[in-house]
């Protein structure tokens, strides 16, 4: 029996399946879970929708050094993990078992902050934060709602 026809084989299966599994499009981490959420200072803090802070109903944002938080009683105290982005991270890459959700920045500058929510390489939700003064910040969040429809929404806010 000649062995060398079986070693050539042998090796270009090897060399085939190592060139396969190197080679794709994007060589960075782009398939892995990823949270990576740090607002700059100047938005960190409480901050309240202008038009409802005279109401009963009132919208606050939460930015800390690693999260953003949404609050829509009228209890600023009260911030709920799940209405916050690491928190629907963490439910959602469980949930979906998959390794392709991410929470990113976008944009991080002195006066802009950008951040998004992707999974199946499509963006879920966008938030931008731009600064007006060092108490008043226009927020713009677009996302994608329960029936499919994306929302884009601008309201400003001020600090808290």
């Amino acid at each position: 029996m000649n062995i060398k026809p079986i070693k050539a084989i042998l090796f270009s299966l090897v060399v085939s399946a190592f060139t396969f599994t190197s080679c794709s499009d994007d060589d960075s981490n782009s398939s892995a879970n990823l949270y990576q959420i740090s607002p700059p200072e100047w938005v960190q803090g409480t901050w309240i929708k202008t038009s409802t802070a005279n109401s009963d109903y009132k919208h606050y944002m939460k930015f800390t050094h690693d999260n953003v938080y949404y609050e829509y009683s009228g209890n600023e105290n009260d911030y709920d993990e799940l209405l916050s982005f690491k928190g629907a991270f963490n439910v959602m890459k469980n949930y979906r078992n998959d390794t392709n959700y991410k929470f990113y920045e976008v944009v991080k500058t002195a006066n802009s902050y950008q951040a998004e929510e992707m999974w199946d390489n499509i963006i879920h939700t966008s938030i931008r934060v731009t600064k007006l003064d060092n108490n008043k910040i226009l927020i713009n969040s677009v996302y994608n709602d329960e029936d499919g429809e994306y929302n884009n929404e601008t309201e400003e806010f001020i600090r808290q």
